[in-house]
């Protein structure tokens, strides 16, 4: 998972988390205020805020993504332009492109020590 992909998902997790959080406690309020005493009532209009929050979030989400593809702002880099020609692309053009070799680097491995519980 890149940066940009990791930052998206996070700020997703918490403007959804923080919407169920305040949908809840505006679905409880409501419920309090008709009256009604029963705790389904505050957890069905809660319900139907987290869902009504949650649907505009989507949808502006999806248009402000829209507006960044279309105008080339990168919001902050969660929206990543690339503007690199594909190489078969390149090769019809006539430009010659070279090969970087890469270097892997392993991972050590830690020896992990297994420590016992003891039963009082």
């Amino acid at each position: 998972m890149s940066a940009q992909q990791m930052g998206a998902v996070f700020a997703d997790m918490v403007v959804l988390s923080g919407g169920y959080l305040v949908g809840a406690r505006i679905g409880g309020i409501i419920g309090q205020a008709l009256g009604c005493r029963l705790s389904v009532t505050g957890f069905l209009l809660g319900s139907l805020v987290r869902a009504s929050f949650c649907v505009v979030y989507d949808i502006g989400k999806k248009k402000l993504i829209s507006f960044c593809a279309d105008t080339g702002f990168t919001c902050f880099g969660f929206v990543e332009k690339n503007y690199e020609l594909p190489e078969d692309v390149l090769h019809e053009m006539g430009v010659e492109t070279i090969e970087m070799p890469r270097t892997r680097v392993e991972i050590a491995e830690i020896p992990r020590i297994a420590i016992g519980a003891s039963e009082i």
